[in-house]
């Protein structure tokens, strides 16, 4: 089953395959329908590792598209490790503002001057130290 669904959550598109046919085959075929039916609107492509291959993640490095592609953290390298659990170089998802997880956590959220960073999220990027780096 292939599903396509918009930053809430609904369901913008999905189609189903045979069992046997591979999700690898079948991924961009699809985008480039959704794709159609987009018309330009930004597009970000979330996977687990079983769909980060070469191919899905070079079709959607282009065209103002992007994609995330989760990887199992105990197969990472040791740098990488070390720059997932640091507390450094987070940002708010508001405004990008720099942030802590620390701080994210120390704040009291009855303040309300505080409401916004309750609401908020933080996110960070972490470069890979490989060209392909799936933790495989």
């Amino acid at each position: 089953m292939g599903l396509f669904m918009d930053s809430r959550g609904i369901t913008i598109s999905m189609c189903l395959h045979p069992g046997n046919t591979s999700k690898q085959v079948t991924a961009v075929p699809l985008e480039k329908e959704v794709l159609k039916i987009l018309d330009g609107t930004k597009f970000i492509y979330c996977a687990d590792a079983g769909l980060g291959s070469y191919n899905i993640r070079k079709f959607n490095s282009m065209g103002g598209r992007a994609f995330i592609v989760t990887q199992l953290i105990k197969k990472l390298s040791n740098t990488l490790k070390q720059a997932v659990f640091n507390d450094f170089d987070y940002h708010l998802l508001s405004d990008d503002t720099p942030v802590t997880i620390r701080g994210m956590k120390d704040f009291d959220r009855h303040q309300k001057e505080n409401l916004g960073l309750y609401n908020d999220s933080a996110y960070k990027v972490t470069v890979a130290d490989k060209a392909v780096d799936l933790g495989l």
